[in-house]
């Protein structure tokens, strides 16, 4: 993956993010949120899934905690489309993180350059 491609992601997923938060909060229709939320720990998964390296002896305590997070935070959406209201605020949390983890990547994308992506 190139520099550019790398940028492209990053600014993408914290654009779709603003804009899913602009729209949950102006239409007052938090589902939104929690659908992004349901997609972005779904990708996560499956990218985790598509590569197992991580489960091998030692174990990857910081990606299996990641995978841990994903799966609490695809629960928690959940269970707030269903209109669960403790569900709901954990979701919003869930949003917020994954918001923060898109910004700190677009600052890291357009502060560094990488020569070399693995």
């Amino acid at each position: 993956m190139s520099n550019g491609q790398l940028t492209f992601v990053a600014v993408g997923t914290l654009v779709v993010h603003l804009l899913i938060l602009a729209g949950a909060v102006m239409r007052r229709q938090p589902a939104l949120a929690f659908g992004l939320n349901l997609a972005v720990a779904g990708l996560v998964l499956i990218a985790l899934a598509l590569d197992l390296k991580w489960l091998r002896t030692p174990v990857d305590w910081q990606v299996a905690g990641l995978a841990a997070f994903e799966l609490l935070a695809a629960a928690a959406a959940v269970f707030a489309l269903q209109g669960y209201r403790p569900a709901a605020l954990a979701s919003w949390a869930v949003f917020a993180l994954h918001l923060l983890a898109s910004a700190l990547a677009v600052a890291f994308v357009l502060t560094f350059k990488i020569n070399r992506l693995i």
